[in-house]
């Protein structure tokens, strides 16, 4: 896997993590914050452009294996760790 391609998929799961941590202890704040600490903040750290264009190179090259596979990647290992970041919170929070 390209460099380009690992770095882009680690910062998207970092992410992901994230909001799924700091979701659960959002409830309390108005929805106005909860939208700047999840889209603002963690958009900034996450990469969809990047994956877009990722994706776009890859089909151009004609790597549509590498590029599914890429894909189930990025999209399943986001949900995955961002479940993974709610139950975490979740545990240490009761």
């Amino acid at each position: 896997m390209p460099g380009y391609a690992a770095g882009t998929i680690a910062a998207n799961m970092i992410g992901s993590l994230l909001a799924g941590m700091i979701l659960p202890g959002l409830t309390s704040l108005s929805a106005e914050t909860r939208a700047l600490l999840l889209t603002g903040f963690l958009g900034g750290l996450t990469t969809m452009s990047s994956f877009a264009l990722d994706m776009v190179v890859f089909f151009d090259s004609k790597r549509f294996v590498f590029a599914a596979i890429y894909w189930l990647t990025g999209a399943m290992g986001c949900i995955a760790a961002c479940m993974a970041g709610f139950r975490i919170t979740r545990f240490f929070t009761g």
